[in-house]
């Protein structure tokens, strides 16, 4: 009899609220729709609480439902309180949606900026699963005993060393040990490339996707106003993010696009202005997907899947952070704000005067770009052949 084979991805409080909006759910998505074609079940465990949830207002319903977004099987589960204040709920919700489903691969993401009590409880019970349980890596923003208790950490991480820990970035992967002992494997970046590339469009706008504030958005503005004649688009993504409103009359506001092809036909330059330690940002290989020149703060590990294709700013020095809420205001100084969007205007312009050399560099870029999400194809496979050798 051959047994029926099933991988998880379990999320507290996230997935409920943004869906596939960030590059870590992206990537999640990606995962789980490669793992499906190999005849292996998937689905995406949800458990949040009900306000979170991004239906709420039209809703307002809780208990647990049933859905498919994008081709991945979802059950949500929506509690009344948030998890620091029922937490046992959460841990009962959890350890029955495990218990029905029985998988084989349990995915999990290492917190980003929090580290609650929830967090330790719900891997608890996805190790005790017997499982094989991964845990994602995309970002610098892991918890550790600089920003959070050192006795929570120290639980936490006892907890991680008891699983495998997959990492989409070279830098990340040395950050990570070095600041928790714990090794990870470098893991592929994912991109359905035949669904990202544009077939037509005007190409008309110099844009920043994204505009939370830790994205660039004051060093945005400071470019709009001292290009009044060029076209700019700024687009929507994670869900909670402060209101924008655009400084000037040459900047068009758009909501998330869902159908990617469709935003990278209105963008004629992609501006990365990130302000903290980004992980190998998906826009990046997308733009160069589409031929899309790209220009970006040499921050993070921006570097490691842009390489030589992109063009680069050196980031403003002495970033300060302030976190109000649950959101992050990078903090930087006058004359460093002024210094960088001179050096991104000087590019654009640069750009702009020589489209024929630019465009000769795009199909260059476009290949690499081709090459890249071939290869990580092949790569992923190991990564499958290895979670379910022994199921």
């Amino acid at each position: 009899m051959i047994k029926h084979r099933h991988a998880v991805f379990l999320d507290i409080n996230t997935f409920a609220r943004e869906e596939f909006t960030s590059g870590l759910l992206i990537t999640v998505r990606e995962i789980l729709k490669r793992i499906s074609k190999t005849s292996i079940s998937v689905s995406i465990l949800s458990v949040a609480e009900g306000i979170k949830s991004k239906y709420w207002d039209k809703e307002h319903k809780l208990g647990q439902r049933e859905r498919i977004i994008q081709g991945i099987p979802i059950k949500e589960v929506l509690l009344k309180n948030p998890p620091e204040r029922d937490s046992n709920s959460y841990v009962m919700t959890i350890r029955k949606l495990l218990s029905e489903t029985k998988p084989d691969l349990v995915i999990m993401n290492t917190p980003a900026v929090f580290l609650d009590e929830i967090n330790i409880l719900s891997l608890k019970e996805a190790i005790n699963t017997k499982a094989r349980v991964v845990i994602l890596v995309v970002d610098e923003l892991f918890p550790t005993t600089k920003t959070h208790p050192r006795r929570q950490v120290e639980k936490y991480y006892n907890l991680v060393k008891r699983t495998e820990v997959i990492i989409n970035s070279k830098r990340i992967k040395e950050r990570f040990y070095k600041d928790t002992g714990i090794n990870g494997e470098i893991f592929p970046n994912l991109f359905p490339y035949e669904d990202i590339i544009s077939k037509n469009g005007k190409h008309e706008y110099i844009t920043l996707i994204n505009h939370h504030p830790i994205k660039g958005r004051e060093i945005f503005n400071a470019i709009v106003k001292k290009m009044p004649l060029k076209k700019f688009m700024i687009v929507e993504n994670w869900p909670d993010v402060p209101l924008y409103t655009p400084p000037s009359k040459n900047v068009t506001f758009s909501k998330f696009i869902r159908y990617v092809p469709k935003l990278y036909g209105k963008i004629r330059i992609l501006l990365v202005l990130s302000l903290c330690q980004e992980g190998p940002a998906r826009v990046v290989m997308e733009a160069l997907l589409n031929g899309i020149p790209v220009i970006a703060n040499n921050i993070g590990s921006i570097s490691e899947i842009g390489r030589e294709y992109i063009h680069y700013v050196k980031p403003p020095s002495k970033i300060k952070n302030e976190l109000k809420g649950t959101v992050i205001y990078p903090k930087i100084s006058k004359s460093e704000l002024n210094r960088v969007s001179n050096d991104f205007i000087k590019i654009i312009e640069k750009i702009d005067k020589n489209q024929e050399v630019w465009r000769k560099h795009s199909i260059v870029a476009k290949k690499y770009a081709l090459e890249y999400c071939r290869s990580a194809e092949k790569d992923f496979l190991f990564f499958v052949k290895h979670w379910f050798s022994q199921s």
